[in-house]
C-alpha cells in the first residue's frame, strides 16, 4: 500500500476501496489530483509546441501515451455506438 498508482488503482475500484483507509483515500486522491494536472500541463504543453512546428512535422512528436489514449477512446466510442450489440 506505499505505491500510489496501486493504491490510487484500488480506490478508483469500488469493490476494493472499503479496504482502504482514511489516510490511505486521502492519499490516493491527491495523487489523481496531482496527476490530472500534470496530464492537463502536459496538453497544455504540447498544444503550444504544435503551433511552433511546420504543419506536418507535430505528429512526429505525439508520444505513445498519446497513442494509447487514442486507442481508448476509439474503443470506447466502439462500444458505445448504438451499431454495438451483445452478439458483437
Amino acid at each position: 500500500m506505499d505505491n500510489d498508482i496501486f493504491r490510487s488503482a484500488i480506490y478508483l475500484d469500488p469493490r476494493f476501496k472499503v479496504i482502504l483507509s482514511t489516510d490511505e483515500r486521502v492519499k490516493a486522491k491527491a495523487y489523481l489530483v496531482n496527476l490530472r494536472q500534470a496530464v492537463h500541463q502536459m496538453r497544455l504543453d504540447r498544444n503550444s509546441n504544435n503551433n511552433s512546428f511546420p504543419h506536418g512535422h507535430a505528429e512526429s512528436f505525439i508520444g505513445p501515451l498519446d497513442k494509447f489514449e487514442s486507442a481508448m477512446r476509439e474503443r470506447e466510442n466502439f462500444m458505445v455506438s448504438p451499431a454495438f450489440t451483445i452478439e458483437n
